[in-house]
């Protein structure tokens, strides 16, 4: 009697046992072998593109980034311009390339919500590849090809509305202190600063500032001269990304460095690199982070990419957060309301009039 009970106990532990393990291996689903909640993964940074207006994001630790394109364009292929936030919620696009590879005057205000345009005042002379900065309660556009590289400071009148402006008519008012394109400009507090860029046949390593657009002076020399790098301020530095190499064994060639421009101390110094090399790529402040959007890795072939990277200036890299819907080089991008509008570009040498919008994602908003 008492081996027949223990024969039953130890029949009844063998049922509970193969009982939880089959709890275990279905996850409690009846048996269905599907888990309690959906699992997700991040996209690849090299998905294909998304279609018109559809959103794509990858993720970056907390510094997600949405890609997207709005139902509209611009109404004429543009390149190479300069682009400045205002007023209200547009922006202010001046000068760049057209499909027919000649250099533009014209000025637009866009309006990011619905795509419309507004014609303003021409520039004084047509540029392409130029600096341009708010200083002062004016614009300010350096240097430039026109089509050949020049060293004028032109000035242009605050937009007051998206058909009127307030100030002086434009006009040329300086010349920097030698010729220069391919170059960025940013401020930093009533200092602007030029970087990057070359004199038409050599690189030019000046880091130039200026408080007034008319008198200049050296803030630090680039450690690695370049033209077309991405560039943005943050924390009181400048970060320069990638770039194109003017001389050297890679003369011509994207380059991969990551500098830093620190004025306060008149230093420059390279502290990183990229994944890969980089030159015509667009960067943009959203978050406390930096994005750099797409850009060419092969000078040679002038073939965009498509990949958004995130830099975190604490850990001094830089990793995939995103994809663009439309592979994208050589465009002008602001931040405006919130959002960043990377206008225009270039694909295979090509200008296009895709306008694309990046916004970080909820989470990355919320870690911000």
């Amino acid at each position: 009697m008492r081996r027949r009970r223990a024969t039953v106990l130890a029949a009844a532990v063998v049922l509970v046992l193969v009982v939880v393990v089959v709890v275990l291996v279905t996850g409690g689903n009846g048996g269905s072998g599907k888990s309690q909640g959906p699992t997700t993964s991040a996209p690849s940074s090299s998905s294909a593109p998304s279609t018109t207006g559809a959103p794509t994001t990858a993720a970056h630790a907390a510094s997600a980034i949405t890609a997207t394109t709005p139902v509209w364009s611009l109404a004429q292929p543009l390149s190479r311009e300069i682009v400045l936030p205002g007023p209200g919620a547009r922006v202010t696009v001046f000068g760049g390339l057209l499909a027919s590879q000649a250099t533009t005057a014209e000025v637009f205000t866009l309006d990011t919500s619905s795509g419309g345009t507004s014609t303003l005042a021409p520039l004084a002379s047509g540029v392409h590849d130029a600096a341009g900065a708010i200083l002062g309660g004016r614009v300010y556009l350096f240097g430039g090809g026109s089509p050949d590289t020049v060293a004028t400071v032109q000035q242009y009148p605050i937009p007051a509305t998206s058909t009127t402006t307030s100030g002086p008519a434009p006009a040329v008012t300086g010349q920097l202190p030698q010729t220069r394109s391919d170059c960025d400009a940013v401020r930093i507090g009533a200092t602007v600063y030029v970087v990057g860029g070359y004199d038409g046949s050599a690189p030019d390593p000046s880091v130039l500032a200026t408080t007034d657009g008319s008198q200049f002076s050296t803030a630090a020399d680039l450690t690695v001269p370049v033209r077309y790098a991405a560039v943005a301020a943050l924390g009181g530095d400048i970060y320069l990304f990638g770039g194109q190499a003017v001389e050297g064994s890679t003369a011509g060639q994207a380059v991969d460095d990551i500098q830093v421009v620190d004025p306060s101390r008149d230093s420059a110094a390279v502290v990183g690199h990229l994944p890969q090399p980089l030159a015509g790529a667009s960067a943009v402040v959203l978050g406390g982070r930096i994005y750099i959007a797409g850009g060419v890795n092969d000078t040679s072939t002038a073939a965009a990419t498509a990949q958004i990277l995130a830099y975190q200036p604490s850990t001094r890299t830089a990793a995939p957060a995103g994809t663009l819907p439309v592979p994208t080089s050589y465009a002008a991008a602001t931040v405006s309301g919130g959002r960043a509008w990377i206008i225009g570009g270039e694909n295979g040498g090509s200008p296009m009039s895709s306008v694309e919008e990046l916004a970080l994602s909820d989470h990355a908003r919320r870690a911000s």
